[in-house]
């Protein structure tokens, strides 16, 4: 801290103390304020807004702004998220911070809005620790509400957090804390985080910083050039370069005498070390001269070179002290480890190796290693590049370009040499078995009997392990037990299609080896859609697929979210598909139907975005009187859930319309029915006692088979009712031809 001090400290004489005001007035970005960091990611909207205009890919962006005072300073501003807060939508305000980057090291006075979807002050040391010092209101459980903030510090340390929405008259103070910290002027940034589909729906405006001092560069001051001070031997293919001031070395040309130049060259983030390589290694005990050139000062205003020499020691590894300890050639049958063929080595010399020059011999086809650090008796798996590892717990993978694309299953001899070309182990494995590796044992190779069929990145199976007797197998799930119970085939535009099963056998069903698809017209199925990776589902629950979650939450009311998966669907037809559900390994179906836009209610006449539902889970499937119209007061569809048309036996009159229910909370009236069959529309109204009408609350609507009825308490003129009795009139009416009519009288308050 003392030298960041100090860095700010001698900028000071070159400052200008001023206010920043940020309302985006101007064309760019940049017009009035020298924003720098992401700003092809923002635009300015017709209304003057800061808006994030990205691509619809989860990430983050930055705009940052410099310097700015911790002690005795005022920050405002406005922002607008256009989803609910969350951890991928929401804002972080680093209203001070010691580095433009605020994951290095450093201090940082953090402000985050929307995070869980609530305002809150945190002190930050980079990416080592984060300490909440005020946590606020919840201010983002709902989209596009405007959000202002401000936040003061004296020169006593004293922080104070406040907060304003559309309801408030004036801020809200959230808290107060005093902060531990000097008062060197820092950063001001704005980190945007965003998930794919709220890549453009943040909105940034009216920025205010009392204390705020436009930085101004000024020109390097002319320094002597780097000078190498220290050269040292980094393992048997490596130097490392100490310089006594930071270079640029992307330029660089190193050449070292006998090996010649290297296009490997690395650099620590200070610029003081430089690391070049040379794969094919170093000889014991000969001496090198290393040329150097093309390389800059931090400021890349001049280039400078220089030569030294070195004599190298290089390490003799002893035969066997890298092994070759399991190889894995037939990975057919494996499930849970990845389809990969892979070889694993394991270190036993009892020190770190550098593996960058080592050569893996399949037969006569050599593949040399790359870069990488294996430690004491720790695992290296190597693969073919584009596929996927496991690694367990002491493992490290090494993809290859050059690795074999298929290991002979029949066996094949395996080398393993170091740098110099020296054998370190061999050995030819036997002929492979699918989904079960070769390993290595005390008394020689085994074939694997770990239950996953091979350890990649941990210890060896035991070669005499007896496994215990499987549990016996679940009974397969049989016909009627798991039903259709929903469909919605007709999707809003820009909306996806869901099925709804529901469990009605009593006991927990697990749908392992269990598919859906569509039946053709010859009576084949098309292709399938496995349903094995999903959880069992309980007796008498609900299970809810679509192909987006996402899509079904934005149109309808989710009661159980753990009752939606997204999976792989059959496209349904909306003039009807013939959905089958049924047993992969015997093709035996569970359920079938052969659903119609036909079976929705008579008063549905545009059916995009109403579900259909099944009345009786006990009836058949394929009785379309079994099937209707989700109700409107359900919104027209039930994920997950009950059904809005789910008929229960009744007594023999049931139905009844009870009396308006009024809620305080709401001020608006509850009006529960329960009737017979589904099916019924409904209108209601409400008459003053001289019999004129003075409200309707339903005019023709779907009802469920049970629900209830809202009414606001307002006339027909949008205005409240005055306060005495009134008459509650409905009238139920069937395509059957059944008709019901309820009055009741009730107070109006």
């Amino acid at each position: 801290m003392k030298h960041f001090y100090l860095f700010w400290a001698l900028l000071l004489p070159f400052c200008l103390s001023a206010q920043l005001t940020e309302s985006f007035d101007g064309e760019k970005i940049d017009s009035r304020n020298p924003w720098q960091g992401d700003t092809s990611h923002f635009r300015i909207t017709p209304e003057k807004e800061l808006r994030l205009h990205t691509n619809a890919t989860k990430s983050e962006k930055m705009l940052y702004i410099r310097s700015v005072s911790l002690l005795g300073n005022t920050w405002e501003g406005k922002v607008r998220n256009g989803s609910v807060g969350s951890y991928n939508n929401c804002f972080h305000f680093y209203l001070w911070c010691e580095n433009a980057n605020p994951a290095q090291s450093g201090y940082a006075l953090l402000l985050r809005m929307g995070n869980s979807k609530n305002i809150d002050l945190r002190w930050k040391r980079g990416n080592i620790s984060e300490n909440t010092l005020i946590t606020g209101r919840t201010l983002f459980e709902k989209a596009n509400q405007d959000v202002y903030f401000r936040v003061t510090t004296d020169q006593d340390s004293l922080c104070t957090l406040y907060s304003k929405t559309e309801g408030d008259t004036d801020y809200v103070e959230e808290g107060k804390v005093t902060l531990d910290s000097g008062n060197a002027s820092g950063y001001y940034m704005i980190v945007v985080k965003y998930s794919g589909d709220h890549a453009k729906n943040k909105y940034i405006d009216d920025l205010f910083i009392e204390s705020y001092t436009p930085y101004k560069e000024e020109p390097p001051t002319p320094t002597d050039p780097p000078r190498l001070t220290w050269l040292e031997q980094d393992g048997d293919t490596a130097v490392i370069l100490t310089f006594d001031q930071p270079v640029y070395a992307n330029e660089g040309i190193f050449v070292m005498s006998e090996l010649g130049r290297t296009d490997i060259i690395y650099q620590t983030d200070d610029g003081l070390l430089v690391r070049p390589v040379w794969p094919q290694g170093f000889t014991d005990q000969k001496t090198y001269t290393l040329s150097y050139s093309n390389l800059y000062d931090a400021n890349r205003s001049s280039a400078f070179r220089g030569e030294c020499s070195f004599t190298a020691v290089c390490k003799s590894f002893a035969k066997g002290s890298l092994l070759f300890n399991e190889i894995m050639a037939d990975p057919n049958l494996l499930t849970a480890l990845p389809q990969t063929e892979y070889v694993e080595l394991l270190n036993l010399s009892g020190e770190a190796i550098e593996m960058e020059g080592w050569t893996f011999v399949y037969d006569s086809r050599e593949v040399t290693l790359k870069q990488s650090t294996l430690l004491p008796d720790h695992y290296l798996i190597l693969y073919r590049e584009g596929q996927t590892i496991a690694t367990g717990d002491k493992g490290k993978g090494m993809p290859l370009l050059n690795f074999p694309a298929q290991l002979a299953n029949e066996g094949k001899r395996l080398q393993l040499k170091d740098p110099w070309g020296k054998l370190i182990d061999e050995v030819t494995y036997g002929k492979a078995i699918p989904g079960k590796s070769w390993e290595r044992g005390t008394d020689g190779w085994y074939i694997s009997t770990d239950p996953k069929g091979g350890t990649p990145g941990s210890s060896n199976s035991d070669p005499y392990y007896i496994p215990e007797e499987p549990e016996p197998e679940q009974p397969p799930v049989a016909p009627f037990t798991l039903v259709f119970n929903e469909l919605l085939p007709n999707p809003y535009t820009n909306e996806e299609e869901y099925i709804e099963l529901y469990n009605r056998s009593g006991e927990e069903i697990a749908l392992t080896g269990l598919a859906i698809a569509t039946r053709k017209s010859d009576g084949s199925l098309n292709t399938s859609y496995h349903l094995t990776p999903l959880p069992p589902i309980q007796a008498g629950a609900y299970l809810l697929l679509s192909k987006s979650a996402a899509s079904v939450a934005r149109r309808y009311t989710i009661l159980y979210p753990e009752h939606i998966h997204e999976v792989k669907l059959p496209i349904l037809n909306n003039e009807g598909s013939n959905l089958v559900l049924f047993r992969t390994a015997d093709g035996v179906v569970i359920d079938e139907v052969s659903y119609s836009p036909q079976w929705h209610d008579s008063s549905i006449k545009e059916n995009k975005g109403v579900a259909l539902e099944r009345i009786d889970p006990d009836k058949p499937t394929q009785d379309e009187t079994n099937w209707t119209s989700a109700a409107a007061t359900a919104g027209h569809g039930t994920p997950g859930y009950r059904n809005s048309q789910y008929l229960q036996p009744k007594d023999d009159d049931p139905s009844g319309i009870e009396k308006p229910l009024y809620s305080k909370e709401t001020e608006s009236y509850s009006i529960q029915y329960d009737l017979e069959q589904a099916g019924y529309k409904c209108r209601g109204s409400i008459y003053d006692l001289s019999g004129r009408i003075v409200s309707e609350i339903n005019n023709n609507e779907l009802l469920g088979s049970s629900g209830s009825l809202t009414w606001n308490g307002k006339g027909k003129n949008g205005e409240k009712l005055p306060p005495g009795p009134y008459i509650l009139y409905i009238e139920l009416y069937h395509d059957n031809g059944d008709t019901k009519r309820f009055k009741e009288v009730f107070l109006v308050y």
